[in-house]
């Protein structure tokens, strides 16, 4: 939508942002509940062992890695113990904080061994 004066896309923009705040804030809380199948229990696990295993190679202890991140310290507690099966933006932070491919951080997983 567009008219003169712009009011109607502004509009849509702050929707469009409120929409994905929205978004953000219920990965948030997904993450938080944890996996719910075998299936993601399984990959939440993994993927908690390499971030542990890369964190650990860098020497970072989980403040540092909260801090490099942006991320909360208790939320990364609950992904390295595989409570936690975190989103796209939290796999990116997490790859970018400590320097790996992205790809990395799902190493050993169903995902890394589909054909």
């Amino acid at each position: 939508m567009t008219q003169h004066g712009g009011s109607d896309v502004s509009l849509d923009l702050r929707s469009l942002g409120e929409g994905l705040d929205e978004e953000m804030r219920a990965e948030r809380a997904e993450s938080l509940r944890g996996p719910d199948s075998a299936l993601g229990r399984d990959l939440a696990r993994a993927i908690g062992e390499n971030v542990a295993r890369y964190r650990a190679e860098r020497g970072l202890d989980l403040a540092r890695l909260a801090e490099v991140t942006d991320l909360p310290e208790a939320q990364l507690c609950l992904v390295e113990a595989g409570n936690g099966l975190p989103g796209l933006r939290m796999l990116w932070r997490l790859a970018s904080g400590l320097r790996v491919p992205f790809g990395a951080l799902l190493e050993h997983t169903l995902l890394s061994e589909a054909d």
